[in-house]
């Protein structure tokens, strides 16, 4: 049987070899290739496309972009899909994924007089089997995707009432733009759009792998504005009514809460919120000004999925800030590299953020339990896509500015961190999952907590008032809804929701069917806050009297430590050698609750 053989590409910005590609590549004197899609008298035809190649600087603006997920999604027809599952490129079978074949079957123009489509495609337009040209091509997809004239969100095949789906949101984005005030817009929504079944397959269709996938965060994000169209079998529509709609679902939301209630718009947020701090659309380098850095991509589409772990960083690093920054000071700190295993691309990952910033943040997501069991205690395990526990919020100590990477640098594969140890923790209440966060009142779990601390300080003679106010603190670790430091009006609004969900409240309320909308809505703001503060996380006190959140693999015995670097980054380690500490994870301190005068001498750490 005859394979397919690609022809090399080149590159004439530079006779260096792929490895050592300068970074300066957005005047396009680099080689891609494309395919033409070739139109089809009939659906079953087979699909046949030819392979060119072009500079990508006369490619610009000509061609379009597909995003779309490798893995088969639904409403493809089996009687529709070859098999093996192939098409014909330049007249050889080239084999390809249900979902591509698929998504290239409905592209494609039909009749005598279709004309041929334009596209890049991964899959096709990439030796996968080239290890060198997959770097580079990968590389520069940023610009691939940046530069197209469309790029197309190819959803899937028609399925779970898709077609009606996309209806809703074309007519919820009609009805968004109308004129008048946003209680008439909402009121001509519930009169036309309150159908059940088209909310539901609304549902379904967020619910498609597309939403989920790292990759197709850089593929929604830097396309220009107005070039971007979602598909779905046969329908399209423009991505501006997606954000439309959705805008319009917020007035919706209270007035038509089981209907709403029925999709999940977090991802399609998540990626507007990408696009409108995206700095260029397109360019090698923008100003930079509403661009994320590395870790707070990372952070941020860290419970997307990837089929190979490496790509957690390589399809996201291109649109950081600090990544940009520093390719253009110098030689590369961080590169695709497909030739290194996922726990190489961790290290320099991790090795980059020591050595580009001045703060151990990035240790605030580092979870004791790995995916990749090889990973030092303090890089981060970018392939675990689960959300708890969530990084408490940063605050950064007023050394840091001041001494910077002074008080922290690797060592091999270690890293060595200067700080204060605050004792060895001494109680532990049992670990937190969110399960025990999700009923309306607090189940025990909390209230052995709450034993926990009133145990402690019992000798202490606090007040009844004083110790409550110290427990809500540390339930939602000092930050109230939108994470911002508590001040006397949210912290006594957290006090007031922690006695109706813990039930000391009057007998008449003691049920919640007897709640008012407002207290309701208190207690819903103050959950959100213990969920963030304590999923996978557990109540303890040190022996030096400090009162805290730790993570749930801390055991008796463990010790803190107080950053230099970072004022109110704390560390929980685990003596595992003369030479060597393990970090279990970063830890919350109430500072109210612990032992006045204690004084701490400063020490070095190394984190292995």
């Amino acid at each position: 049987m005859t394979t397919f053989q690609y022809s090399p590409l080149r590159d004439f910005t530079s006779s260096s070899p792929p490895a050592n590609r300068p970074t300066q590549i957005v005047h396009g004197a680099w080689e891609l290739r494309l395919i033409r899609l070739q139109p089809s008298k009939t659906t079953d035809s087979p699909i046949q496309c030819a392979l060119f190649h072009t500079l990508f600087s006369e490619a610009k603006r000509s061609y379009e972009a597909l995003s779309y997920v490798w893995a088969d999604d639904t409403g493809i027809p089996a009687n529709e899909i070859p098999s093996p599952c192939e098409i014909a490129v330049d007249g050889t079978p080239f084999p390809v994924t249900l979902n591509l074949y698929a998504a290239l079957q409905r592209l494609r123009g039909r009749g005598d007089d279709g004309a041929d489509r334009v596209l890049w495609t991964d899959q096709i337009c990439i030796n996968q089997d080239d290890t060198a040209e997959k770097n580079w091509q990968v590389d520069r997809m940023g610009l691939i995707y940046g530069y197209a004239k469309q790029t197309t969100i190819w959803l899937g095949g028609e399925a779970d009432g898709s077609f009606r789906a996309l209806f809703l949101v074309s007519g919820l984005a009609a009805v968004s733009r109308l004129p008048g005030t946003q209680y008439e817009r909402v009121a001509a929504a519930v009169g036309g759009y309150s159908d059940r079944a088209r909310w539901e397959a609304l549902g379904k269709l967020m619910e498609r792998r597309w939403w989920r996938r790292t990759w197709t965060v850089q593929e929604c994000v830097l396309p220009r504005l107005g070039s971007l169209v979602v598909r779905c079998g046969v329908k399209e529509i423009p991505w501006t009514d997606f954000v439309a709609a959705v805008r319009l679902m917020d007035g919706l939301r209270e007035v038509m809460p089981l209907c709403v209630g029925l999709v999940s718009i977090a991802s399609m947020r998540e990626l507007q919120l990408g696009r409108r701090r995206a700095a260029a659309r397109g360019e090698e380098k923008g100003d930079g000004n509403g661009l994320d850095s590395l870790l707070e991509a990372l952070a941020r589409y860290r419970t997307r999925l990837a089929t190979d772990p490496r790509d957690k960083v390589y399809a996201i690093m291109r649109m950081a800030r600090d990544f940009r920054d520093a390719s253009d000071a110098g030689p590369r700190l961080l590169r695709v590299d497909y030739s290194k295993p996922a726990e190489e691309v961790y290290f320099d990952t991790a090795r980059f953020l020591v050595e580009t910033g001045k703060t151990l943040e990035f240790l605030g997501h580092c979870r004791l339990t790995k995916n990749l069991d090889s990973l030092p205690s303090w890089v981060p395990d970018w392939s675990d896509s689960s959300s708890y526990p969530r990084p408490f919020s940063f605050c950064r100590g007023p050394t840091a500015d001041l001494e910077g990477t002074s008080n922290f640098h690797l060592s091999g594969t270690g890293l060595v961190v200067k700080g204060n140890r605050l004792g060895s923790v001494d109680i532990l209440g049992e670990p937190c999952f969110e399960e025990h966060v999700s009923p309306m009142k607090a189940p025990p779990l909390f209230f052995a907590w709450r034993a926990i601390l009133t145990n402690y300080l019992a000798a202490t003679d606090t007040p009844e008032e004083v110790l409550e106010e110290y427990f809500v603190r540390v339930l939602v670790a000092d930050r109230g809804a939108r994470q911002e430091p508590l001040d006397r009006a949210s912290r006594d609004e957290l006090i007031d929701a922690y006695r109706l969900w813990s039930g000391q409240t009057p007998a008449t309320k003691h049920d919640t069917d007897e709640w008012l909308v407002s207290e309701a809505m208190k207690v819903v703001g103050f959950m959100g806050s213990v969920r963030r503060a304590c999923v996978s996380r557990r109540i303890f006190v040190s022996q030096q009297g400090f009162i805290g959140l730790a993570p749930r693999e801390t055991s008796e015995g463990d010790f803190i430590v107080s950053s230099l670097t970072d004022g109110r980054l704390y560390l929980v380690l685990r003596q595992i050698s003369m030479m060597g500490c393990l970090l279990v994870g970063t830890c919350f301190i109430h500072d109210s609750a612990r032992i006045p005068g204690l004084t701490t001498e400063i020490e070095n750490y190394t984190l292995v």
